[in-house]
């Protein structure tokens, strides 16, 4: 599974760096730390057809993601972000692969708390296959932290197959950036205040589902609003487009709005080469 997510990450490289500029850094790298760690492991990243000759930007390193010292191998506090699939086999018949995923969770906080990285602890994606322990996976770890809850996830995927035929290939198309239409979030903070029915003629190029709003810290989607729903500075919007650029507000669309829905969109955006440091993907 590691390998899948490492080639969609370089599949979308345009959304990885808008991520890394969200926290200030330039550069990405991306670091895997397994405990089998071989040349055999490095020939599988580059028989991977979307990752190829790209196998030699990622650096393989050797260790347990529990071991704290092992953590410290890949510098995981300064990563932009973490991502830890759920192990498809337990070490030993009494350990599920949850509480695997939930003992790194709490080395990671526990880490974070030595060296005093309390404010700004790394952004973490955490697999867990029982829903039942997502609590406790939040409990375990106090920095940004999203849950993904595998077995509900597919389970709902192959339910809503069965009631509608051809369903699977939608999914496929817009989960995977190697195919046609994805799925983008973007923020607007310039829309705020605004009725979410007035700034759907901005994009020209892709469809907007609908908004992502944190809540509570969770985030909650709200999908197909009403045109009066009103948008918060914190709002994320949910675009459907071909490509990156797609969900750009071109000028001359901004120019066809009314003057009295008109927001600053078009203000210059910071480049990527404001941006000093390097930042970590594990």
């Amino acid at each position: 599974r590691t390998i899948h997510i490492a080639a969609e990450l370089f599949q979308s490289s345009k959304r990885v760096k808008k991520f890394l500029k969200r926290h200030g850094a330039r550069v990405g790298k991306l670091i895997i730390l397994s405990d089998d760690v071989t040349p055999f492991r490095l020939q599988e990243l580059k028989d991977n057809q979307l990752i190829g000759k790209r196998a030699k930007e990622i650096i393989l390193r050797s260790g347990e993601p529990i071991d704290r010292e092992h953590l410290r191998r890949v510098d995981s506090m300064h990563a932009s972000a973490i991502i830890i699939p759920s192990p498809a086999v337990a070490n030993t018949e009494l350990i599920t692969p949850d509480v695997e995923t939930i003992k790194t969770l709490l080395s990671l906080n526990a880490e974070a708390h030595s060296l005093k990285h309390h404010e700004k602890m790394p952004y973490v994606v955490a697999e867990i296959q029982d829903e039942n322990k997502i609590k406790a996976a939040h409990r375990a770890y106090k920095g940004p932290l999203e849950v993904i809850s595998s077995d509900t996830i597919i389970s709902r995927l192959i339910a809503q197959n069965l009631h509608h035929d051809g369903l699977s290939a939608v999914f496929n198309e817009l989960l995977s950036h190697s195919l046609d239409n994805n799925l983008y979030l973007i923020e607007l903070p310039e829309a705020a205040g605004k009725p979410i029915g007035a700034i759907q003629n901005y994009f020209s190029r892709s469809i907007l589902l609908g908004i992502v709003r944190e809540q509570n810290e969770i985030f909650a989607p709200f999908l197909n609003p009403p045109k009066d729903f009103l948008l918060e500075e914190s709002d994320r919007l949910i675009l459907l487009a071909r490509k990156m650029e797609d969900t750009d507000i071109s000028a001359e669309t901004a120019k066809q709005i009314p003057s009295s829905l008109q927001v600053n969109l078009l203000k210059e955006r910071p480049k990527a080469d404001n941006y000093s440091g390097s930042s970590r993907l594990l």
